[in-house]
């Protein structure tokens, strides 16, 4: 399913829930060191993503923090072959990024941010 249209956050998050991969068809050079929300959103439900090699979801994929796959270029056979080539090792792959997305969430998530954000504070007050 492609989404063209501004969703609410319930429908975002029910969209997200249902897909059976996340498509991340990034310009690689803005996307070599920036993350993605929505590429971590993904990993968090335990979904498999496909990315371009050179970008920091590649890094996540292939450092096995995320399960998917990499295509080479924003070509639409190279992406195809990439999709193709993560559904079908599906079997293998969505157990894996579900156990992934399980250690992302404990890892990167909202409360962990603002322990660190507290701690933060509280060792500048102390200069």
């Amino acid at each position: 399913t492609l989404i063209r249209e501004p969703m609410t956050l319930p429908e975002y998050q029910r969209a997200l829930q249902s897909a059976d991969l996340a498509l991340f068809p990034y310009e690689i050079i803005p996307y070599r060191k920036r993350t993605s929300g929505v590429f971590a959103e993904a990993v968090g439900y335990g979904k498999l993503v496909v990315a371009p090699r050179g970008t920091w979801m590649a890094e996540q994929i292939e450092a096995g923090h995320a399960a998917g796959a990499i295509f080479e270029a924003l070509e639409p056979d190279t992406i195809a072959q990439a999709i193709a080539g993560c559904l079908a090792k599906r079997t293998t792959l969505e157990p894996l990024a579900q156990a992934l997305g399980a250690a992302w969430r404990e890892r990167s998530s909202l409360a962990l941010f603002a322990d660190y954000l507290e701690g933060q504070i509280a060792i500048r007050s102390q200069r």
